[in-house]
């Protein structure tokens, strides 16, 4: 999982900068990050896991700066992604 203020300390911005609309996104892309590394790997991670979380952030900018354009997983992301699928048993 990751929060809101976790992505968007990431991302550089302030919740008080943001309308409503944006907060929204935001945390819709931090939920749909966790929804596809659970998908590609069988596995629900939390904050307290490092390579997860760092994931997350990643992807969340890619997703957030891209708006509408996103083709694929970056390779840096993909490299975690790997990490994550084949480090960890899936189902835990």
């Amino acid at each position: 999982m990751i929060s809101l203020d976790a992505a968007l300390s990431y991302l550089k911005l302030e919740k008080d900068d943001l309308p409503p609309e944006e907060i929204a996104l935001i945390d819709g892309l931090a939920n749909a990050a966790v929804e596809y590394l659970k998908n590609a790997t069988g596995v629900v991670f939390g904050e307290d896991n490092a390579l997860a979380v760092l994931f997350y952030k990643m992807v969340i900018a890619d997703w957030y700066g891209g708006r509408g354009t996103v083709d694929q997983i970056k390779p840096g992301a993909r490299a975690i992604l790997c990490q994550l699928q084949n480090c960890y048993p899936q189902g835990v």
